[in-house]
């Protein structure tokens, strides 16, 4: 008999740029799709086929204040040096006891900050888009994902899958 599976609840997230600012509580985060590029293979029965190739990854989040040094990373990300982004998270599911940790490192490009619109005794939501050059995604300090774009690094359930990629071209 197969058990079902509690759903997870996150209690609360928090968000942290650069090592040391921290940005605020997470209003909402969209943790980054990965997603194979595909090939379509056309005739008597078409059929798309995984080119061993990821897509581009982005994400996005949002906070309820406005930060200088969202700003101050901006300026970093775009003239000097990309900065990581740090989420963490607390994980709930009934019957399993204790709340779990979630961690997400990240860094990319800054694409947008969009600090919407002000209205009387409204919350902030700033919305921030960044183009994703480097992922680590952690669950009770297992390691789900690490993505690296610039080290042509992908590891997925411990698992790297473009260790043969990089042997080939003599990396």
């Amino acid at each position: 008999m197969i058990k079902r599976k509690i759903p997870q609840v996150v209690q609360e997230a928090n968000a942290y740029i650069n090592g040391q600012g921290y940005l605020g509580v997470v209003k909402s985060l969209t943790i980054p799709k990965i997603e194979q590029e595909t090939i379509e293979a056309k005739g008597a029965l078409g059929g798309n086929f995984a080119s061993g190739s990821i897509k581009p990854v982005e994400m996005e989040f949002k906070l309820s204040v406005i930060d200088k040094n969202m700003y101050l990373g901006y300026g970093l990300n775009t003239w000097q040096n990309r900065i990581p982004f740090l989420f963490k998270a607390s994980i709930y599911q009934a019957g399993k006891g204790e709340a779990v940790p979630f961690s997400m490192a990240v860094t990319g490009d800054i694409v947008e900050i969009d600090p919407g619109s002000f209205e009387s005794g409204k919350e902030l939501e700033v919305t921030v888009k960044l183009a994703v050059h480097f992922l680590d995604i952690n669950i009770d300090k297992i390691p789900m994902v690490l993505f690296d774009v610039e080290n042509m690094i992908c590891l997925i359930g411990g698992v790297d899958y473009l260790a043969k990629v990089r042997s080939n071209l003599g990396e």
